[in-house]
């Protein structure tokens, strides 16, 4: 489950739209650097040194939203970073529902397709262990 878990938290955090949803990697936006508050830091700062984590300073710049900021511990930053996942697959199974609707290639409309089911099951995914997580405090 924790292997799991971390596929999940690294989807939820280098989705293809994840632009959309927080700061590119190499915005602009992304060099700018906001302090934490000291406990949200600390909780949001240990997470993203996770060895499963590669972009550590991305990982940080992501979880800076208010409900990191008031997570009081890993639940309520895991519950965070499903409903992120949930929102950026949901985000990306749109923008490739859209794509199917466009006159395509059948190769095309067939890897499409395919992506379909993909970001579906991970929408799914997310959705099932953030209710987990609520479930089993």
């Amino acid at each position: 489950m924790l292997s799991f878990t971390n596929f999940l938290v690294f989807f939820s955090l280098s989705s293809l739209s994840t632009s959309a949803v927080l700061p590119n990697a190499d915005s602009p936006l992304s060099k700018v650097k906001i302090p934490f508050p000291v406990a949200s830091s600390k909780l949001v700062g240990n997470f993203c040194n996770y060895e499963s984590i590669g972009n550590h300073s991305f990982c940080i710049e992501a979880l800076f939203s208010s409900e990191a900021v008031v997570a009081k511990d890993s639940i309520q930053l895991g519950i965070l970073i499903m409903n992120l996942g949930a929102g950026n697959a949901k985000a990306t199974l749109n923008i490739h529902n859209e794509m199917i609707k466009k006159p395509s290639s059948p190769q095309l409309l067939k890897a499409l397709n395919c992506c379909v089911e993909g970001y579906k099951y991970a929408s799914l995914s997310f959705e099932m262990v953030s209710s987990e997580l609520v479930e089993d405090p």
